[in-house]
C-alpha cells in the first residue's frame, strides 16, 4: 500500500530525478534485516564546486517496511558518519533505493566532516596501514599526515558503490545488535572485507563524544 505523506514530508523532484538537500531515502539492508533511512545532502551547494554530490547521513533506526515513518527520524543518533555513494542517482532512478519524503537538514548535517585515510598505496585494508591521514573539506590532494589516535573515530574517505555502502550499513547494524558479522559473511572477497575493516576500525558512532564527531582530534 502506498504511503501518503504530509505537505512537509513531500519532496519536489525535477524531471531528471535530481535530489534536494533534505530528501529522505529508504535503503534496504542485506540478509532481510529491514530498512534504514538516510538524508541526502547536496555538498555542491556547500562547497560551491562539483563532484561531491552523492553524500548521505544514515540514521540508527531499523524498520520493517510497513513500520517506516520519517517523522522524528532525525531525532535518532546516526548509524555512522556521513558517507559517499558512487552511484546514488542511478539507484534512485531504478528504485533500488527510494525517496520517501523530506526533512529540513540540521546545521550539523550541513557541516563538512573530516575523514581519515591511510597509506601506503599498497595497503588494501586498515589493518595494513603504516601511516594515517586526515582529509578536510574533501581536499584529497592536501591530506594531513596524522597519528592514528587523532583520526581513529572518523569515517574512512571512500567512494563506494551502493552495494558496498549497504554492506557497510548492514555490518554496522549487526555489530550494534551484538551479533557476529562473521556469521553473515564469508569475508573472503574485497567486497566484504573492505566494509568489514571499515567497521572494525571505526568506533560505534554513538560512543563518540559530541565535541569530536566529524572532527580530527587536535593535540
Amino acid at each position: 500500500m502506498r504511503k501518503e505523506y504530509s505537505p512537509v514530508e513531500r519532496i519536489t523532484m525535477n524531471k531528471k530525478n535530481k535530489l534536494n538537500t533534505g530528501t529522505i531515502i529508504k535503503i534496504p539492508l542485506e540478509h532481510n534485516l529491514g530498512f534504514v533511512l538516510a538524508k541526502f545532502i547536496n555538498l555542491n551547494e556547500i562547497l560551491n564546486k562539483p563532484n561531491h554530490n552523492e553524500f548521505i547521513y544514515v540514521y540508527n533506526k531499523v524498520f520493517k517496511e510497513e513500520e517506516i515513518v520519517i517523522d522524528g527520524i532525525d531525532d535518532n543518533e546516526l548509524l555512522l558518519g556521513g558517507v559517499f555513494v558512487l552511484d546514488l542517482l542511478p539507484v534512485i532512478r531504478n528504485k533500488t533505493w527510494e525517496t520517501i519524503g523530506y526533512l529540513e537538514p540540521k546545521n550539523s548535517e550541513l557541516k563538512i566532516p573530516d575523514f581519515k585515510d591511510y597509506g601506503p598505496i599498497l595497503a588494501t585494508y586498515e589493518k595494513d596501514a603504516k601511516f594515517w591521514y586526515c582529509i578536510k573539506n574533501f581536499e584529497i590532494n592536501n591530506r594531513i599526515v596524522v597519528e592514528w589516535d587523532e583520526v581513529h573515530h572518523l569515517e574512512k574517505f571512500t567512494y563506494y558503490s551502493h552495494d558496498i555502502v549497504v554492506r557497510r550499513l548492514t555490518m554496522e547494524v549487526i555489530r550494534q545488535s551484538d551479533k557476529k558479522i562473521e556469521n553473515y559473511y564469508s569475508l573472503k572477497e574485497w567486497k566484504e572485507l573492505a566494509p568489514y575493516y571499515n567497521t572494525l576500525y571505526t568506533p560505534v558512532y554513538s560512543s563518540i563524544s559530541f565535541e569530536i564527531r566529524g572532527e580530527m582530534i587536535k593535540k
